[in-house]
């Protein structure tokens, strides 16, 4: 039983693309410049898949953090002013002693 081909003929733009074309696909090993050009094509129709995918994570994310920031403005005064004073906007603390390195033991 054959496989059923669809052929189609491409046009290179330039002669400099088409060597391109081939060098990439040989350094790569593909068989041919057909197998590297179809690679591609599928690379890029799974990538506008996971594209699509980032852009609702970064929506979602942006949301969570406009509720959060929500939450803490909601917070008594009180309570959010316990480290912070309204006449400082940085506060520093002090960090924890280093851990012993483990040749001294």
């Amino acid at each position: 039983m054959r496989k059923h081909r669809i052929e189609r003929n491409l046009a290179f733009p330039t002669e400099k693309f088409r060597q391109q074309i081939r060098s990439a696909a040989k350094e790569r090993c593909f068989r041919s410049e057909q197998a590297f050009i179809l690679a591609a094509c599928k690379n890029e129709l799974e990538r506008g898949d996971s594209t699509e995918a980032t852009v609702q994570l970064e929506a979602r994310i942006a949301a969570t953090l406009a509720n959060t920031g929500k939450q803490v403005l909601r917070l008594p005064l009180r309570i959010r002013g316990s480290k912070y004073s309204r006449s400082s906007l940085w506060y520093t603390h002090s960090l924890p002693s280093p851990i012993p390195c483990c040749s001294t033991f």
